[in-house]
């Protein structure tokens, strides 16, 4: 009897699904609803991964966050390159190499340090050039001072 009863609930979820599958299976288009379902699947793993890990207040501010929260800020604030922006303005304020944040990904700046970075983010996000905030500009491997008096060099002027 238990058999029976469990057999009729799952009767309509079964019949279901095949129905779901034969329209996707008889139409051209298989391989992109399956590429859609995968990037669903995707995307809604990503934003549990960044609710996880973002919207934690308590967690403490490491390198690997900063960068994360930075690049998503700039990107939503529109700012070219937005990774690397991030990456050049905690480097220099932490004053290690861009490769070095890496290799202190679970480090925790000081609070001095992080004042400095967040001014430096919103004066970016707000529109100033990385270069002027950071005072260098690499061009062609070389490293250029750089003020707000002088243009920033860029390769694309130099063919």
């Amino acid at each position: 009897m238990a058999n029976s009863s469990n057999r009729r609930e799952l009767q309509p979820t079964n019949r279901r699904v095949p129905n779901i599958v034969g329209n996707f299976a008889s139409s051209s288009n298989f391989r992109y609803a399956a590429n859609c379902i995968t990037y669903e699947l995707a995307k809604t793993y990503r934003l549990w991964y960044l609710d996880a890990t973002m919207t934690d207040q308590n967690a403490p501010w490491t390198v690997t966050r900063l960068l994360d929260w930075t690049r998503d800020y700039f990107e939503r604030a529109g700012v070219e390159s937005a990774r690397l922006c991030a990456e050049m303005l905690l480097s220099t304020c932490l004053d290690c190499s861009r490769m070095e944040l890496y290799a202190r990904f679970d480090y925790q700046p000081k609070p001095e340090e992080l004042g400095k970075f967040r001014g430096w983010v919103k004066q970016a996000a707000e529109g100033q050039p990385v270069a002027y905030l950071v005072g260098k500009k690499e061009f062609y491997s070389l490293a250029l001072k750089v003020t707000p008096d002088v243009l920033i060099p860029r390769p694309e002027t130099e063919l």
